[in-house]
């Protein structure tokens, strides 16, 4: 597998840049700091001068300070000086924050061939371009691009420090992190999973860094398929809590809400709730207030109760085979689902018709990002068919094509979707789970409403908690929105919309 991804990655790396020639490489979503890129480049008073206008949010002066730079260097050195690499990024940083991502772009790629050139393709410089690429790309809502990207700055990590070296851990954070949020829950487990093995050979098996890699794992499997965790992950993080004297309060106190979190999640409130209880006595009353002050909605799965597939899709394909699929096995994440069709002699095709379903399941993302995508786990499909599913909703996604089924013609574009909001009011239990569900205010078609009220019943909530005691809390509300996210992938929350939901976990 690893000598699979390896061909793929090269593949990218040569077939990238028709204007100057090579790579698209990738990292972790996040901003970079002004010119730290290539240590031992020449600036020159210039550079430097950009770079100050950089620092000071000059953009549009810190740009043509940059592409001065650029010109005086291509003069004297030509067009592929070593020089050239660090103004080359900075140029890039300013577009991009000048909503000039296509010149952005140029930039960035033009330099990361330039070190390819002079430093080799797995010169670790480039990262700093990296992350900005990716950004871009998912600001244009070129997931897959990105997706290679984040495999092939893992790669170029691996080729400096080797593959089980504690510096290679970053990396794969960021790779795992980026995998859970675009719904590739598999390869996210594997990916920490290798995360606790580098952290455990360097280590011990009950590291303190073991614990957020631990709980991604029972996180993944929560936003997959609604299960949990393995006995031996939870005994192991279990254990790191009982014995560790590297463990500060805060970081077991955060280490019991997320416990906590994910067996409220799951439905397991009395073992919740323990979690619950000993992280309170850890906590300071401010952390307190923090934590408990208000009920929190949590990351989730969930499926929705739906007529079988082929009482659901006239004409279906599974109908073809003389058989049904059950609706538990239909109803699992759209991955697992492809795998099964797959397996059954399914095509694409087959599959694709999966969107004329109306929703099979609701997903609730992390807050961190979230980037309206489902990305196939497929490396290639047979038929060519899409690599990704397109997700809508907020805070609640659904699958795209599948909530158009229960939306009327008139209201199935993405102008008219940007206009739905349903604000639910509801009571969140002393277990975290929710009961008297209203619709406090709508503009949705009644059978949308309908759902998002079924919905909003099988969400969980972290409880209220008032002087130690899990407390009941009355008129909680939610408000709903189906816009097509553009951007950054980050979550654009409207502020209401934080105070109802809080941190997800």
């Amino acid at each position: 597998m690893l000598r699979l991804v390896t061909v793929i990655l090269m593949t990218a790396v040569l077939a990238t840049g028709a204007a100057y020639g090579n790579t698209r490489g990738a990292s972790t979503p996040g901003t970079s700091t002004p010119g730290t890129s290539t240590p031992g480049a020449s600036t020159g008073p210039v550079v430097e001068a950009a770079r100050r206008l950089e620092r000071n949010f000059e953009f549009a002066a810190a740009r043509t300070a940059y592409e001065r730079a650029i010109s005086a260097i291509e003069g004297s050195q030509g067009a592929f000086a070593e020089a050239l690499i660090e103004p080359l990024y900075g140029l890039g940083r300013v577009q991009r924050r000048l909503d000039l991502a296509d010149a952005a772009r140029d930039a960035f790629r033009r330099g990361q061939h330039i070190e390819h050139r002079v430093r080799g393709v797995h010169a670790l410089g480039q990262i700093e371009a990296v992350r900005e690429l990716i950004e871009i790309e998912v600001a244009s809502g070129q997931h897959m691009d990105a997706d290679r990207q984040q495999r092939f700055a893992v790669y170029v990590a691996e080729r400096n420090y080797g593959s089980d070296h504690p510096s290679l851990v970053p990396m794969l954070q960021g790779l795992a992190q980026w995998y859970e949020e675009t719904g590739q829950f598999n390869r996210a487990r594997k990916t920490q999973r290798r995360i606790v093995d580098i952290v455990s050979a360097n280590g011990s098996g009950v590291d303190v860094g073991l614990i957020d890699p631990l709980l991604a794992i029972m996180r993944s499997r929560r936003l997959q398929s609604g299960s949990c965790c393995s006995k031996r992950e939870l005994q192991q993080l279990t254990d790191i809590l009982k014995t560790s004297r590297d463990l500060s309060y805060e970081r077991k106190a955060d280490a019991l809400l997320a416990l906590g979190d994910n067996f409220t999640a799951l439905g397991r409130t009395s073992r919740a709730l323990d979690y619950y209880r000993e992280a309170w006595a850890l906590l300071s009353d401010r952390e307190r207030a923090t934590e408990f002050a208000e009920p929190r909605l949590l990351a989730m799965f969930r499926r929705l109760s739906t007529a079988r597939v082929g009482e659901a899709l006239a004409g279906d394909p599974f109908r073809r085979t003389g058989q049904i699929t059950s609706r538990e096995r239909l109803m699992r994440d759209p991955r697992s689902l492809e795998d099964l069709l797959r397996s059954e002699g399914h095509t694409d095709q087959d599959i694709q018709e999966l969107e004329m379903l109306p929703p099979q399941f609701f997903l609730i993302p992390l807050a961190t990002h979230q980037y309206n995508t489902r990305i196939r786990h497929t490396l290639s499909t047979v038929d060519n068919g899409p690599q990704s599913l397109a997700m809508v909703g907020e805070p609640v996604q659904f699958i795209r094509g599948q909530l158009k089924q229960v939306l009327p013609p008139r209201l199935q574009s993405d102008e008219a979707l940007d206009s739905i909001s349903i604000e639910l009011r509801f009571t969140v239990r002393e277990d975290g789970q929710v009961g008297r569900v209203g619709i406090a205010r709508t503009n949705a078609p009644a059978r949308l409403n309908q759902m998002m009220r079924s919905v909003v019943k099988k969400t969980r909530y972290r409880p209220r908690v008032i002087d130690g005691e899990f407390v009941r809390t009355e008129g909680q509300l939610l408000r709903q929105t189906f816009r097509l996210q553009p951007g950054d992938g980050l979550s654009r929350q409207t502020a209401a919309s934080r105070a109802a939901v809080g941190a997800r976990r």
